[in-house]
């Protein structure tokens, strides 16, 4: 569901941007983006159950 949810915001957010930009996000944006969540969500259950002294 959140992943529907965050594509349909995705695919609305890049009509908007312009042409010269679209490729630059479809190489960086989309690949780092997905990247980033990821981590992000192997990251934040990490961070909330372990204080983070370890790293």
């Amino acid at each position: 569901m959140k992943r529907k949810r965050y594509r349909a915001r995705h695919m609305r957010a890049q009509k908007y941007i312009t042409r010269e930009h679209q490729t630059r996000v479809r190489i960086y944006g989309v690949l780092e983006l997905r990247r980033v969540v990821k981590r992000s969500n192997q990251l934040k259950p990490l961070s909330r159950c372990t204080a983070s002294p370890k790293r």
